[in-house]
């Protein structure tokens, strides 16, 4: 599987998960993160199969902040999306 077939399947998941109702976490938003890494990794020569998935996936998992207490918000989101973040790429490799 190439880098433009990951991107797209990257992008049509995150598609799915982006909320409309939140502009701070809307499919743009997504977009922007993924232009601005694409920028970084041409000016500081960075490797772009490990930059690309990690900005497609940094919001992979979003929760309200009603539904969390400010104190324990960024620690459960992180490793949320960390344990969502890695079962999706597992499922990606075993279908490539």
């Amino acid at each position: 599987m190439n880098l433009s077939e990951i991107e797209k399947i990257l992008s049509e998941k995150i598609s799915q998960v982006a909320s409309a109702e939140d502009p701070a976490h809307d499919f743009l938003h997504f977009k922007r993160v993924v232009k601005t890494a694409k920028d970084l990794c041409k000016e500081e020569n960075a490797k772009l199969e490990v930059v690309l998935p990690a900005a497609w996936l940094h919001d992979f998992v979003i929760i309200p902040i009603s539904t969390l207490r400010f104190t324990t918000r960024n620690t459960e989101a992180t490793a949320l999306v960390a344990g969502q973040t890695k079962i999706f790429m597992v499922i990606l490799a075993l279908n490539d």
